[in-house]
């Protein structure tokens, strides 16, 4: 899907239906030197459960037109001229990494605009090593081959992935290679010049699921995973046992996270139906084929 954002082409994945402003909505933002493609599972899910969805570019990434943003809080007014560009009233906002620092600004600056929060890998302040944006600054690989590193569990780096046929790491250093120079020198700059979270947070009101990694992982120094949600109201935190800043996970541990953002997507006059099946029902609810066939769309259904 093409928008028009302040005179300029931005792209936008849908979730594989026909977005609807009338319908409730949940954009996602990426994170540091990625695009649309770090949500394509996310999307899919919510789009197929009455909601609207728009998993963006950013200015300068993946399909979308330049220049790059130089900063988060230019990034959350953006954020909001998109909201007014996709004819919403307001959307749910869901930020990864440095997606979820401008998650917090717009929903500070722009409350009428932003119904609820969910916040994966979010910290209060995200410095980056000197190393890091040298390398970043003379497009270098170094610098993707360290965010690719540190971003990701442990589980992983091993080939952990849950879904069949996905090799994580490498989509990751594939996207991360396919910037355009100077874009990820730009979006690493933002997140270590950005201090302003803890004092957002508290401005912030609409509903907050914040889902973290157990241990941080990050090249420029320690940092606070929690306090960029310390001071906001009605903040829910979910933690993935073992893991650092990437939210993937054995299914173990995705599924209270996952619970807990249905439940943030979920918090409007909208909200209806009952709960969803568990994924372990979900699976069992399959017809077992004697032959390898598609399966229906009927008998992929969970109930909402």
């Amino acid at each position: 899907m093409k928008l028009t954002v302040n005179g300029r082409a931005v792209f936008a994945t849908t979730g594989g239906t026909a977005f609807d402003p009338a319908k409730p909505a949940v954009v996602f933002l990426h994170g540091a030197g990625f695009d649309r493609t770090a949500w394509r599972l996310q999307t899919r899910w919510f789009a197929h459960h009455g909601r609207s969805v728009l998993a963006i570019d950013f200015p300068a990434h993946g399909w979308s037109e330049g220049p790059a943003l130089d900063s988060v809080a230019a990034m959350a007014t953006w954020t909001a001229a998109l909201i007014d560009a996709a004819g919403l009233k307001s959307a749910a906002l869901v930020g990864h990494s440095m997606g979820g620092l401008v998650a917090i600004e717009t929903a500070a600056r722009f409350g009428d605009k932003v119904r609820a929060l969910g916040l994966c890998g979010v910290a209060a302040e995200m410095p980056v090593h000197p190393e890091m944006l040298e390398s970043a600054k003379t497009n270098t690989l170094k610098v993707q081959e360290l965010m690719t590193f540190w971003g990701m569990g442990n589980a992983l780096h091993k080939g952990g992935m849950v879904s069949p046929g996905l090799w994580l790491r490498r989509e990751s250093l594939a996207v991360l290679s396919a910037n355009r120079p100077g874009v990820i020198h730009n979006d690493l700059a933002a997140c270590n010049a950005y201090k302003d979270a803890v004092s957002r947070a508290a401005e912030v009101k609409c509903p907050t699921v914040l889902v973290l990694g157990e241990t941080v992982s990050n090249p420029g120094g320690d940092h606070d995973r929690g306090a960029a949600g310390r001071d906001a109201g009605g903040v829910e935190r979910q933690c993935l046992s073992g893991s650092p800043l990437s939210p993937a996970r054995p299914p173990a541990s995705v599924q209270p996270p996952l619970a807990a953002l249905r439940a943030m997507a979920t918090r409007s006059r909208c909200t209806r139906g009952a709960r969803p099946r568990s994924v372990s029902a979900w699976r069992a609810s399959w017809p077992a084929p004697a032959i390898i066939r598609p399966i229906s769309a009927t008998s992929r259904r969970s109930t909402v």
